[in-house]
Protein backbone atom coordinates (compact mmCIF):
# COMPACT_ATOMS: atom_id res chain seq x y z
CA UNK A 1 0.00 0.00 0.00
CA UNK A 2 2.87 2.36 0.72
CA UNK A 3 4.21 1.76 -2.72
CA UNK A 4 0.81 2.40 -4.24
CA UNK A 5 0.54 5.76 -2.43
CA UNK A 6 4.05 6.58 -3.54
CA UNK A 7 3.20 5.78 -7.10
CA UNK A 8 0.04 7.90 -6.94
CA UNK A 9 1.93 10.78 -5.37
CA UNK A 10 4.72 10.46 -7.88
CA UNK A 11 2.20 10.45 -10.74
CA UNK A 12 0.38 13.47 -9.33
CA UNK A 13 3.70 15.24 -8.73
CA UNK A 14 4.75 14.53 -12.30
CA UNK A 15 1.45 15.94 -13.63
CA UNK A 16 1.68 18.93 -11.31
CA UNK A 17 5.24 19.62 -12.44
CA UNK A 18 4.16 19.32 -16.07
CA UNK A 19 1.32 21.74 -15.35
CA UNK A 20 3.72 24.01 -13.49
CA UNK A 21 6.09 23.99 -16.49
CA UNK A 22 3.17 24.66 -18.84
CA UNK A 23 1.96 27.53 -16.65
CA UNK A 24 5.47 29.02 -16.55
CA UNK A 25 5.76 28.74 -20.34
CA UNK A 26 2.26 30.17 -20.89
CA UNK A 27 2.86 32.85 -18.28
CA UNK A 28 5.96 34.02 -20.12
CA UNK A 29 4.07 33.89 -23.41
CA UNK A 30 1.08 35.67 -21.82
CA UNK A 31 3.41 38.42 -20.56
CA UNK A 32 4.49 39.05 -24.17
CA UNK A 33 0.86 39.54 -25.32
CA UNK A 34 0.61 43.35 -24.69
CA UNK A 35 3.91 43.96 -26.48
CA UNK A 36 2.91 41.66 -29.33
CA UNK A 37 -0.44 43.45 -29.68
CA UNK A 38 1.33 46.85 -30.00
CA UNK A 39 3.84 45.44 -32.51
CA UNK A 40 1.08 43.79 -34.57
CA UNK A 41 -0.94 47.03 -34.66
CA UNK A 42 2.18 48.97 -35.67
CA UNK A 43 2.99 46.41 -38.38
CA UNK A 44 -0.57 46.57 -39.70
CA UNK A 45 -0.50 50.38 -39.75
CA UNK A 46 2.90 50.35 -41.45
CA UNK A 47 1.57 47.89 -44.02
CA UNK A 48 -1.40 50.21 -44.70
CA UNK A 49 0.89 53.22 -44.98
CA UNK A 50 3.28 51.37 -47.26
CA UNK A 51 0.41 50.22 -49.47
CA UNK A 52 -1.14 53.72 -49.62
CA UNK A 53 2.27 55.27 -50.31
CA UNK A 54 3.03 52.77 -53.06
CA UNK A 55 -0.38 53.32 -54.72
CA UNK A 56 -0.06 57.10 -54.50
CA UNK A 57 3.48 56.99 -55.87
CA UNK A 58 2.39 54.77 -58.77
CA UNK A 59 -0.58 57.07 -59.50
CA UNK A 60 1.66 60.13 -59.32
CA UNK A 61 4.13 58.54 -61.74
CA UNK A 62 1.29 57.56 -64.08
CA UNK A 63 -0.06 61.12 -64.05
CA UNK A 64 3.39 62.63 -64.59
CA UNK A 65 3.93 60.29 -67.55
CA UNK A 66 0.72 61.69 -69.08
CA UNK A 67 1.84 65.22 -68.19
CA UNK A 68 5.20 64.63 -69.87
CA UNK A 69 3.51 63.30 -73.01
CA UNK A 70 1.18 66.31 -73.15
CA UNK A 71 3.99 68.76 -72.38
CA UNK A 72 5.87 67.33 -75.36
CA UNK A 73 3.15 68.85 -77.57
CA UNK A 74 3.55 72.34 -76.05
CA UNK A 75 6.56 73.60 -78.08
CA UNK A 76 4.95 72.88 -81.45
CA UNK A 77 1.55 74.20 -80.36
CA UNK A 78 3.12 77.32 -78.85
CA UNK A 79 5.00 77.87 -82.11
CA UNK A 80 1.76 77.54 -84.10
CA UNK A 81 -0.17 79.82 -81.73
CA UNK A 82 2.66 82.38 -81.70
CA UNK A 83 2.67 82.42 -85.49
CA UNK A 84 -1.09 83.01 -85.55
CA UNK A 85 -0.92 85.63 -82.78
CA UNK A 86 1.85 87.41 -84.63
CA UNK A 87 -0.17 87.33 -87.86
CA UNK A 88 -3.25 88.71 -86.07
CA UNK A 89 -1.15 91.39 -84.36
CA UNK A 90 0.32 92.53 -87.69
CA UNK A 91 -3.14 92.51 -89.28
CA UNK A 92 -4.51 94.68 -86.45
CA UNK A 93 -1.43 96.91 -86.82
CA UNK A 94 -2.07 97.35 -90.56
CA UNK A 95 -5.75 98.11 -89.90
CA UNK A 96 -4.82 100.64 -87.20
CA UNK A 97 -2.16 102.32 -89.36
CA UNK A 98 -4.42 102.60 -92.41
CA UNK A 99 -7.36 103.74 -90.29
CA UNK A 100 -5.18 106.41 -88.71
CA UNK A 101 -3.99 107.49 -92.18
CA UNK A 102 -7.61 107.58 -93.40
CA UNK A 103 -8.46 109.75 -90.38
CA UNK A 104 -5.54 112.08 -91.22
CA UNK A 105 -6.85 112.43 -94.78
CA UNK A 106 -10.33 113.09 -93.39
CA UNK A 107 -8.74 115.82 -91.24
CA UNK A 108 -7.39 117.33 -94.46
CA UNK A 109 -10.94 117.27 -95.87
CA UNK A 110 -12.16 119.01 -92.71
CA UNK A 111 -9.36 121.59 -92.93
CA UNK A 112 -10.20 122.32 -96.60
CA UNK A 113 -13.90 122.62 -95.68
CA UNK A 114 -12.97 124.93 -92.77
CA UNK A 115 -10.82 127.19 -94.93
CA UNK A 116 -13.46 127.33 -97.70
CA UNK A 117 -16.23 128.07 -95.21
CA UNK A 118 -14.09 130.65 -93.46
CA UNK A 119 -13.14 132.37 -96.74
CA UNK A 120 -16.82 132.50 -97.79
CA UNK A 121 -17.91 133.81 -94.38
CA UNK A 122 -15.15 136.44 -94.25
CA UNK A 123 -16.02 137.60 -97.77
CA UNK A 124 -19.70 137.81 -96.79
CA UNK A 125 -18.83 139.74 -93.61
CA UNK A 126 -16.54 142.11 -95.53
CA UNK A 127 -19.27 142.63 -98.15
CA UNK A 128 -21.70 143.60 -95.35
CA UNK A 129 -19.06 145.91 -93.84
CA UNK A 130 -18.46 143.83 -90.73
CA UNK A 131 -15.21 142.62 -89.16
CA UNK A 132 -14.39 139.32 -90.94
CA UNK A 133 -12.47 137.95 -87.94
CA UNK A 134 -15.69 137.75 -85.90
CA UNK A 135 -16.79 134.59 -87.70
CA UNK A 136 -13.52 132.70 -87.30
CA UNK A 137 -14.34 131.25 -83.85
CA UNK A 138 -17.85 130.33 -84.87
CA UNK A 139 -16.67 128.40 -87.91
CA UNK A 140 -13.74 126.81 -86.02
CA UNK A 141 -16.21 125.44 -83.46
CA UNK A 142 -17.88 123.39 -86.22
CA UNK A 143 -14.61 121.78 -87.30
CA UNK A 144 -11.81 119.74 -85.76
CA UNK A 145 -11.57 116.31 -84.15
CA UNK A 146 -15.26 115.91 -83.38
CA UNK A 147 -16.24 116.64 -86.98
CA UNK A 148 -13.47 114.39 -88.32
CA UNK A 149 -14.69 111.53 -86.14
CA UNK A 150 -18.28 112.14 -87.24
CA UNK A 151 -17.27 112.18 -90.91
CA UNK A 152 -15.33 108.93 -90.43
CA UNK A 153 -18.38 107.30 -88.84
CA UNK A 154 -20.62 108.53 -91.63
CA UNK A 155 -18.19 107.45 -94.37
CA UNK A 156 -17.36 104.06 -92.83
CA UNK A 157 -20.33 103.08 -90.64
CA UNK A 158 -20.12 100.14 -88.30
CA UNK A 159 -16.34 99.82 -88.28
CA UNK A 160 -14.98 97.51 -85.60
CA UNK A 161 -11.64 95.75 -85.26
CA UNK A 162 -13.50 92.61 -84.18
CA UNK A 163 -16.51 92.87 -86.51
CA UNK A 164 -18.11 89.48 -87.25
CA UNK A 165 -15.90 87.77 -84.63
CA UNK A 166 -17.55 85.29 -82.27
CA UNK A 167 -16.63 86.71 -78.87
CA UNK A 168 -18.98 84.58 -76.76
CA UNK A 169 -16.10 82.34 -75.68
CA UNK A 170 -14.24 84.20 -72.89
CA UNK A 171 -10.86 82.78 -73.92
CA UNK A 172 -11.29 83.93 -77.52
CA UNK A 173 -12.47 87.35 -76.34
CA UNK A 174 -9.53 87.70 -73.91
CA UNK A 175 -7.01 86.72 -76.60
CA UNK A 176 -8.50 89.19 -79.09
CA UNK A 177 -8.51 92.01 -76.53
CA UNK A 178 -4.97 91.16 -75.39
CA UNK A 179 -3.59 91.33 -78.94
CA UNK A 180 -5.61 94.42 -79.78
CA UNK A 181 -4.36 96.15 -76.62
CA UNK A 182 -0.82 95.90 -78.05
CA UNK A 183 -1.95 97.78 -81.16
CA UNK A 184 -4.44 100.35 -79.89
CA UNK A 185 -3.23 102.57 -77.02
CA UNK A 186 -4.74 101.52 -73.68
CA UNK A 187 -6.28 104.94 -73.07
CA UNK A 188 -8.34 104.45 -76.24
CA UNK A 189 -9.45 100.92 -75.33
CA UNK A 190 -13.06 100.77 -74.15
CA UNK A 191 -14.57 97.96 -72.11
CA UNK A 192 -16.57 96.96 -75.19
CA UNK A 193 -14.68 94.12 -76.92
CA UNK A 194 -15.94 95.19 -80.34
CA UNK A 195 -13.88 98.35 -80.03
CA UNK A 196 -14.34 100.48 -83.10
CA UNK A 197 -11.77 103.14 -82.27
Amino acid sequence: MVSRVNLDLQERLRKAEEAENAVQKLGGLAAEAPTLRVELARAQRQHGWDKARKQALEESQRKMTLVSEKQGRVPQMLDEVSTLVSALYHLFKEIETQRREATEYMAVVDRVDYEAELADAEAEQAHMGRDPSSVEYLIASRHGQIRVKKMMEESFPGFSYLKDCDLEDPMRRDVAQFILSHVVPLEKMPSNPSYDG
